[in-house]
């Protein structure tokens, strides 16, 4: 995104590309920089609005944030992400808005519904509910069956619940996809070979979850 924007800075999609990577680099000081920087060439755009926003809710600054999400679902044609970005505030809040929010999103909007499912089921997994983000994964992964990314994130999901088969399963399926990906092996062999202490944990979460 760095070399596209070298050569053109009008390529929007390189400056909202370039925002979710740090932001899913956890460099949010950083995110933030970008998506100011982008602003000032495009201030009505929804996603660079979301995403400096999110880059401040990651910060703990909830109160600076709404300003930005809010503009950003208020921009004619506003991106489904925008949406997700408000929903994701909400959570870290604890409020009763964030399924509202992921429900707007999926109503419709810029963008693709398996980018809005994909980035819904990761503001779950941030925000500790793995067994919410498996529907919305589940669904990314029907759209996009070639990618390992989201495949990996299910099994991830499914190891914290504690549901082992299963996440022993989706990381098979990613592994047939990008067999020499060393991070999915290591992933696979922790999964297949967890030891005691994990188990034991495993158990525990399974109990934990049972009992709620």
């Amino acid at each position: 995104y760095s070399l596209a924007l070298r050569q053109n800075l009008t390529l929007i999609q390189a400056w909202s590309g370039q925002v979710w990577c740090l932001l899913d680099l956890g460099e949010y000081q950083e995110a933030m920089t970008w998506a100011s920087k982008a602003l000032e060439r495009f201030p009505a755009h929804s996603d660079l609005l979301a995403a400096k926003g999110v880059s401040m809710i990651r910060q703990g600054w909830f109160a600076e944030a709404l300003p930005f999400l809010d503009q950003a679902i208020n921009q004619p044609g506003a991106s489904r992400y925008a949406w997700v970005a408000r929903g994701e505030a909400w959570l870290m809040k604890g409020g009763r808005n964030a399924q509202f929010c992921f429900m707007k999103a999926l109503e419709g909007g810029v963008g693709p519904d398996w980018f809005a499912r994909f980035h819904i089921g990761m503001a779950f997994v941030r925000h500790g509910q793995p067994g919410e983000a498996i529907p919305h994964f589940l669904v990314a992964s029907q759209a996009c069956p070639e990618s390992a990314f989201l495949l990996a994130q299910l099994a991830l999901c499914q190891e914290r619940l504690g549901n082992t088969e299963a996440a022993v399963t989706y990381m098979r399926r990613a592994l047939q996809l990008r067999p020499g990906d060393s991070a999915l092996i290591d992933l696979m062999v922790r999964m297949e070979r967890p030891g005691l202490w994990g188990r034991v944990k495993r158990a525990f979460r399974v109990l934990t979850a049972q009992g709620a």
